[in-house]
């Protein structure tokens, strides 16, 4: 039980510090960026651009067929059940970027109805990843980590 509770604290914790640092971020773009207009800070490479998204991943119109709110709210209680199960501590931080960025996300389309995005990478002027923020940085972290860790865990 003790395990359980440590396994738990530990993902909820990171999980907590993602949402924390996710709404932070997007509380200065809102207050410190002009809707649509690029701040750049590298060039074309790197810029702030603030968007709502209102749509999901990338800004695909896939909620229009699937509801995002459900969907994430079985993902959030999904991830806490497999936090409790894991014996792996790394993958409970990994699904804590998970917990974190779910939540970061999920909040904005509670309170906006869109998801708050404004990191733009791009490799030129015209050739940009699409617009995106913390939460999903984290996302793409923990379910990176936790497949190369399987695939690492697996060969040995």
């Amino acid at each position: 039980m003790r395990k359980n509770l440590k396994r738990l604290a530990i993902g909820i914790s990171t999980g907590i510090g993602v949402f924390i640092l996710d709404q932070f971020t997007k509380f200065l773009a809102m207050k410190n960026l002009t809707y649509g207009v690029p701040f750049e800070i590298l060039g074309p490479y790197f810029r702030l651009t603030l968007v709502f998204n209102p749509y999901g991943v990338w800004g695909l119109p896939i909620t229009k067929i699937i509801p995002y709110e459900p969907v994430a709210i079985i993902a959030i209680i999904l991830i806490l059940f497999f936090i409790v199960k894991e014996n792996f501590m790394l993958y409970n931080i990994f699904y804590g970027f998970i917990l974190g960025g779910a939540l970061g996300n999920l909040t904005d389309r509670f309170k906006m109805k869109a998801v708050i995005d404004f990191i733009e990478i791009g490799i030129s002027e015209k050739l940009h990843w699409p617009i995106f923020n913390i939460a999903d940085t984290f996302i793409s972290i923990g379910i990176a980590g936790l497949i190369i860790f399987s695939i690492l865990k697996k060969e040995k």
